[in-house]
């Protein structure tokens, strides 16, 4: 009895020494070694894969962005709570897909904006062809008319020369018959005096 008590004793001395030397190396940040120490001391190795295990839960605890947290807790964790994590995932995937689908829509109203904006200019430009194809034709409109409006003075005066042409002829004519006449009557009237006289 008093032989194992001893022994349990010097067992808890020897991995009390072991945890105590493994710790301040490891608060000196140097490398460790785990797989030596637990094939050093073979009779404690369950004790310090215990204790190493413990470490780690605690470490992952205290810092979710080590990679054993990835590895090690996570996993355990999505055992332990597989309706929640089923949930998370779903939740994740759902915000995935639903930024795909706007984006996809957000690309489609870009699209849609540019080809409208596009148009836009299309329509601007034909109106503005348009409008200039309107004033070339009512300026030529108004250049026809300003000919037009000539052309009904030259006529206009082309009437007026051609009628004051013709009271002129008239007049002349008028002349004439009176010319003709006077000759006629002053023939007449040497014919009648050479009769009188015979």
């Amino acid at each position: 009895m008093t032989d194992s008590l001893v022994n349990d004793a010097s067992r808890n001395a020897r991995l009390d020494h072991i945890l105590a030397t493994y710790l301040e190396i490891e608060r000196s940040r140097q490398e460790i070694d785990r797989q030596r120490l637990l094939a050093e001391n073979t009779d404690l190795a369950d004790e310090l894969r215990a204790f190493f295990a413990d470490q780690d839960r605690m470490k992952a605890v205290a810092d979710p962005r080590r990679e054993s947290d990835a590895r090690n807790v996570e996993p355990r964790w999505c055992r332990r709570h597989p309706a929640i994590a089923a949930l998370t995932a779903g939740i994740a995937a759902s915000l995935v897909i639903g930024t795909l689908v706007s984006w996809s829509f957000a690309m489609q109203a870009d699209k849609q904006a540019r080809e409208a904006r596009r148009n836009e200019a299309l329509a601007v430009s034909e109106k503005q062809r348009a409008d200039d194809q309107a004033r070339i034709a009512m300026e030529s409109a108004a250049r026809d008319k300003l000919e037009a409006d000539k052309s009904l003075a030259h006529s206009a005066m082309s009437l007026d020369a051609k009628h004051r042409a013709e009271l002129k002829a008239a007049e002349v004519r008028r002349n004439l018959y009176a010319a003709h006449m006077n000759l006629a009557q002053a023939a007449w009237e040497g014919c009648a005096q050479r009769f009188w006289r015979c």
